[in-house]
């Protein structure tokens, strides 16, 4: 899988790209630190290109995001 670096929307809000091929399931995870991450989203059946948008990014000065294979 390949996670797309994103870009903050205007209300806040911050947008990825994940991409992949085969329809697995995937957990969005975010942390502020490294080794502190929390799922905040999971993607169903990914086959091709699916945006996730976190929207609760504006209550966070920064955030590390990363897509995890789930089964």
């Amino acid at each position: 899988p390949l996670l797309e670096v994103g870009l903050r929307q205007p209300d806040g809000s911050f947008e990825v790209i994940l991409t992949s091929r085969g329809g697995f399931n995937y957990a969005i995870q975010a942390a502020e630190e490294f080794g502190q991450w929390y799922t905040i989203g999971t993607l169903m059946k990914v086959n091709g290109s699916v945006q996730f948008v976190d929207s609760s990014a504006n209550l966070h000065p920064h955030r590390f995001y990363r897509a995890l294979m789930v089964f």
